[in-house]
């Protein structure tokens, strides 16, 4: 949804929030003039950027909830499914609207109690127990209410735009990473018995969550 909205803004200057590996930052690049990407974890940016342009993409370890950036210096500020790997998420995106000159983009996959998609909240909270285990910050799911109360707070315009999920994942092709997570922890065998108690109380596949795409306009 965010490459859609840069495809039709032709922005000169984006900052890439929790860019990680630079998956959905390379799918941006067409699409804007430079790219600065940060990210907490310093030694996979280290990994990734010489795959990029230098002179369209920047990579910066940094703190998301103390962006070092003058305020309204971006054009616009994007992050995509980095808040829900963050505790103090609205801290972040306080950030993320101080730097901003035009526009944030925030897309996030949502966690939501309507009936058919129970399970995957379930699926995603399970997982948390062995993530959160082997080192990898990871919380529930953000609400399109919490999202959009930040841009009310504030008093700004927004638009949500919701993409409904209406694939079915099956249960292994979710868990397909579980093993891997289990294998950094010292409890490898407790975690697999405990996917596999949860697999048999569990449907073969369920529909995934919901995306939401907030766009706050300054």
């Amino acid at each position: 949804m965010i490459v859609k909205e840069l495809s039709d803004r032709r922005p000169e200057i984006v900052l890439d929030v929790g860019c990680g590996c630079g998956n959905y930052t390379l799918k941006m690049l067409p699409f804007c003039k430079q790219i600065i990407a940060i990210d907490l974890q310093s030694g996979v940016m280290k990994r990734v950027k010489n795959d990029f342009d230098p002179e369209k993409t920047q990579f910066l370890a940094m703190n998301a909830a103390k962006l070092a950036f003058a305020d309204s210096s971006m054009e616009v500020v994007c992050e995509r499914a980095s808040l829900h790997h963050i505790r103090n998420y609205e801290a972040v995106m306080d950030e993320m609207i101080r730097v901003a000159r035009k526009t944030v983009l925030v897309e996030e996959p949502i966690g939501d109690d309507n009936e058919t998609k129970k399970y995957a909240t379930m699926a995603h909270d399970f997982y948390l127990g062995v993530q959160r285990e082997s080192g990898l910050e990871h919380y529930s799911l953000l609400t399109q209410e919490q999202l959009e109360r930040m841009a009310v707070k504030l008093r700004l315009s927004f638009v949500c735009r919701r993409k409904i999920a209406n694939k079915e994942i099956s249960f292994k092709d979710y868990f397909a990473d579980y093993e891997s997570f289990a294998g950094k922890t010292k409890r490898k065998d407790y975690w697999m018995n405990e996917l596999k108690s949860f697999e048999s109380n569990f449907p073969g596949s369920f529909l995934p969550p919901d995306g939401c795409l907030l766009i706050i306009s300054k």
